[in-house]
């Protein structure tokens, strides 16, 4: 049951990844570029992927624990004697082709959802790089992690440069107080997002 269940919330999350993934592409179809990035960089995209990685993990971890179970029950069965060995050996054979066909339908399964998540993670790849707009991630320090072509057209810095600093190193001394004031409300949970205007 718990293993249907996290099997059902992972399909459930890929449904809406894959919706929200397609609602991205037309919108920048449409030339809607900023709210295509807006969407996937929603809590809701965020909340599905978090969702889809941990069902995967689940599952994973109770295909596992399956086999480890089946092979070690039938290790057991391994010290009987010759005469039930003989016996049973029919009943033996299909258990280990039983056991064999769930390995096989779990490595493609785990091969599958790889795949899956490594064509959205290049699809989020390519949308981020060829944003309109500039985009970062920021680590909680303030410490540049990505930044898109977009972004160093803005600031007119490299993207080497801007990855060896950090936000607080490129922002008008003027605008710093309230991105610090702004960001702090992030990290200490009391928003999820804001927006204001600065110079760089």
């Amino acid at each position: 049951i718990f293993l249907l269940e996290a099997a059902t919330q992972t399909d459930v999350a890929n449904i809406k990844l894959v919706a929200m993934e397609m609602q991205a592409f037309e919108l920048v179809r449409q030339g809607q570029n900023e709210d295509a990035s807006a969407l996937l960089f929603s809590e809701e995209y965020e909340e599905q992927k978090q969702i889809y990685a941990e069902g995967m993990k689940q599952i994973t971890a109770s295909m596992q624990s399956y086999v480890k179970d089946v092979l070690k029950e039938h290790r057991h069965h391994a010290y009987i004697t010759f005469i039930v060995i003989s016996l049973t050996l029919p009943s033996l054979i299909f258990a280990w082709l039983y056991v064999l066909r769930m390995m096989r339908n779990y490595i493609i399964e785990r091969r599958t959802a790889v795949e899956e998540l490594q064509e959205s993670e290049a699809q989020f790849r390519s949308l981020f790089e060829q944003a309109a707009v500039g985009i970062v991630h920021v680590a909680s320090n303030g410490n540049f992690l990505r930044v898109n072509k977009r972004f160093c057209e803005i600031t007119g810095y490299t993207e080497q440069e801007i990855l060896e600093s950090a936000y607080q190193d490129i922002t008008h001394p003027d605008d710093l107080d309230a991105q610090n004031e702004a960001r702090k409300k992030v990290l200490d949970g009391k928003t999820s997002s804001y927006r204001i205007e600065k110079r760089y």
